[in-house]
């Protein structure tokens, strides 16, 4: 299950250059997902990868700038559009290991306020 999902307001940059909501939620689901790849071809067709997407991203489109470099940081905003790239990819991966028995799903879990959530976007839970 790749539950990546950190929502920073404040531009932050990983110690590699990259902004630290895109390196865990993008980078992060990447990198496990094809570091997991023979365990899960071995144990096909048993094998699944469910990724938690947010309803979230249905605010954001697919763009180029997955940093957001080109505009003022918006923290909400790079959450979404980071969703939206984790749906993308899990699309591709599906059409990519489809004859190799291993399915692949992107699923909203529902709105829930959570300490993170709390946190990242107080008027939610106003």
């Amino acid at each position: 299950v790749n539950n990546a999902g950190i929502l920073e307001n404040k531009r932050t940059l990983t110690p590699e250059g990259f902004e630290l909501s895109f390196a865990v939620n993008v980078l992060g689901t990447y990198v496990m997902t094809q570091s997991m790849q023979p365990l899960l071809e071995k144990a096909a067709p048993n094998s699944r990868v469910i990724t938690v997407a947010s309803g979230g991203m249905y605010t954001a489109p697919l763009t180029k700038d997955l940093q957001l470099s080109e505009e003022k940081f918006d923290g909400t905003m790079q959450y979404a559009r980071n969703k939206r790239v984790q749906v993308a990819l899990t699309k591709k991966w599906a059409e990519m290991y489809k004859d190799k028995g291993i399915g692949f799903y992107a699923m909203h879990p529902g709105w829930a306020e959570t300490p993170g959530v709390a946190k990242s976007l107080p008027e939610f839970s106003e």
